[in-house]
C-alpha cells in the first residue's frame, strides 16, 4: 500500500464529497461538518491496516483546504488560518479536524493492542507463525524479514518514536508467573524497559530475549534473580548491577496468577485515546480566549465567525489590502469611510459599531467600556457578572450576536448595495438572540417573540 494507485478510491471518494459546487453552498461551518464526517468514515478501514504514503496525506489535505476555504474565481485558495492550526483540538485553538498522520497511527496501534489482549485468537497465531513472534504478550520490537501486513504495522509504529513511547506509557503491564514478559524489552517494571534503563548491562547479557519466568528461581515462596553476564563486572558494572538488583526487589513474579496487560485508567483500549494524547502533546501555543467560542448559545457558523474574529482573519479590507487584493484607496471603512477597515475598527471603534453596541446593551443595563482592540473588549464582556445563568447566556450571546450582525450588514452593503438601516440592525440583533434561546438545553419560559419585542425587559423578568 506504498504505491499513491493504492490510496486513489479514497482520494477519488473524498474528492467527490468535497466537491466545489457544495462548498458554495454551505456556510463555513457547514464545510467543517462535512470534513470531519468524510474523514470520520471513508478512509477508517484504509487508516486501520496500511500506512498513509506522505503524498497521500497531502492530497488529502489539500482537497479539505480548498473544500473549507473555497476556491476563488482565479481558482487560488486564500486560506485565513494555517492548516497545522485547523488540525488542532478546539481546546487548543483549533477547529478539531484532527492530523491525519496522528489518527494513521492511533488506529494502527489497536493491532498491538489486539495482539496484546486476544491471546487465543487465530489471527494471532497466524502472525506469530509467519514473523516467527515468541509467546509474549507484546509483539518484539524486532522486524522480521518477511514483507505483509504485519511487517508493515510494526515498522510505522516502530518508526514512530514519540507516538510509541506514549503508547508504551499509558499501559500497563502486570506481571504473573511471567511467562509472557521479556525481561529486557518489556515495560513491566516502570515507565521504560530494563533495555533502556541499563543499555551497558543489556550489552553484555546472555539473556536477551528471555522471559521473566526464566531469569530465576522460586525458593519456596521466595524468588531469586539468577542474571547471567558475557564476562566478569566492572566496578561501574557492578555498581550498576545493584542498581538494576535493588530495582527488581520491588518486582517480582506471582506463581499463582497470570501475566495481563491494561490500559491505564480503562480496562480496553480505544483510538481515540492515544489520539487525543499526541494532539494534547504538540506543543501549540494556546490563547484560551478563542477557545471559550465554542459555548454551544449560538449557531455553529457565529462560533466559526467569532474564532476568526479573535485569531484576527477576518477579510477586512486592511487584510484584503496586504494579501494585494486591494489597492490602498479602497480601504476605507465601510460605515464611516473616514477610517482604515481594520477589524478592530470595523467590529468596534467606528462610531456606528459603537452606536449599535451602546444601544443594545443599555436594553440589558450595561454601561460598556471601549478597549483598544476587540480582543480585549471580547474578553472584557465575558468577565462580566451577571445575578443568574440565564442572563449570562443572553449576554454571551448578545454580544455574538451584535458582531455577527455588524459583519453581515458591512457585507451587505459591499455586495448586495444594500443602504443602512440603524432600525433594522437593532431590531435583527434582538430577533436572533431571542431566536437562538430555543436551541438552548435550559430554555427561557417565553416566546421568541415576547423576548425580543420585550428585549429592554430581559434583566427585570429573567432574574
Amino acid at each position: 500500500m506504498r504505491k499513491i494507485a493504492s490510496w486513489q478510491s479514497i482520494i477519488d471518494k473524498i474528492q467527490s464529497k468535497l466537491q466545489a459546487w457544495k462548498s458554495s453552498c454551505l456556510s463555513r461551518a457547514g464545510r467543517l461538518t462535512l470534513i470531519k464526517a468524510v474523514l470520520n468514515s471513508l478512509p477508517i478501514y484504509y487508516l486501520s491496516l496500511f500506512s498513509m504514503p506522505k503524498k497521500v496525506t497531502k492530497e488529502i489535505i489539500r482537497l479539505q483546504r480548498r473544500f473549507l476555504w473555497n476556491v476563488d474565481k482565479t481558482g487560488r485558495v486564500l486560506p485565513l488560518v494555517k492548516w497545522e492550526i485547523v488540525q488542532q483540538p478546539k481546546c487548543k485553538c483549533g477547529l478539531g479536524v484532527g492530523d491525519l498522520v496522528i489518527k494513521n497511527t492511533a488506529l494502527l496501534f489497536k493491532w498491538w493492542w489486539r495482539y496484546a489482549s486476544e491471546e487465543n485468537s487465530l489471527w494471532r497465531k497466524v502472525v506469530q507463525s509467519i514473523h516467527n513472534e515468541d509467546a509474549a504478550i507484546l509483539p518484539s520490537s524486532s522486524l522480521s524479514k518477511i514483507p505483509g501486513t504485519w511487517h508493515s504495522i510494526k515498522k510505522t509504529l516502530l518508526e514512530q518514536k514519540p507516538a510509541t513511547q506514549l503508547f508504551f506509557q499509558h499501559l500497563k503491564l502486570s506481571v504473573g508467573n511471567g511467562n509472557k514478559v521479556r525481561f529486557w524489552e518489556d515495560q513491566w517494571a516502570g515507565n521504560f524497559s530494563l533495555k533502556e534503563k541499563f543499555p551497558s548491562l543489556f550489552r553484555l547479557s546472555t539473556q536477551k530475549s528471555a522471559m521473566v519466568s526464566a531469569m530465576g528461581w522460586f525458593e519456596g515462596t521466595l524468588w531469586k534473580w539468577s542474571l547471567a553476564w558475557k564476562k566478569e563486572l566492572s566496578q561501574q558494572e557492578a555498581e550498576l548491577m545493584a542498581n538494576l538488583i535493588d530495582l527488581l526487589s520491588h518486582h517480582f513474579p506471582l506463581p499463582t496468577q497470570e501475566d495481563s496487560i491494561t490500559w491505564k485508567g480503562k480496562k480496553e483500549y480505544s483510538a481515540k485515546i492515544p489520539q487525543h494524547l499526541l494532539n494534547m502533546e504538540m506543543e501549540v501555543e494556546v490563547d484560551r480566549m478563542v477557545c471559550s467560542v465554542w459555548m454551544k448559545l449560538v449557531p455553529p457558523k457565529v462560533e466559526f465567525f467569532m474564532w476568526l474574529a479573535l485569531l484576527g482573519k477576518l477579510n477586512t479590507k486592511e487584510m484584503l489590502y496586504k494579501k494585494g487584493l486591494l489597492s490602498a484607496n479602497q480601504t476605507s471603512c465601510t460605515f464611516c469611510g473616514s477610517h482604515l477597515e481594520s477589524l478592530d475598527h470595523v467590529l468596534l471603534h467606528c462610531p456606528f459599531s459603537w452606536r449599535v453596541w451602546n444601544s443594545i446593551a443599555d436594553d440589558l443595563g450595561q454601561k460598556l467600556v471601549s478597549h483598544s482592540t476587540f480582543k480585549q473588549f471580547y474578553n472584557a464582556c465575558l468577565s462580566v457578572q451577571w445575578r443568574s445563568k440565564g442572563l449570562k447566556k443572553i449576554w454571551v450571546s448578545t454580544l455574538f450576536a451584535v458582531s455577527w450582525r455588524l459583519w453581515m450588514v458591512r457585507n451587505e452593503l459591499i455586495f448586495q448595495g444594500k443602504e443602512l438601516n440603524l432600525a433594522e440592525v437593532y431590531h435583527s440583533i434582538r430577533w436572533r438572540v431571542a431566536e437562538w434561546t430555543r436551541a438552548w438545553k435550559a430554555k427561557p419560559p417565553y416566546k421568541v417573540d415576547d423576548l425580543a419585542r420585550n428585549f429592554s425587559t430581559i434583566p427585570a423578568i429573567m432574574q
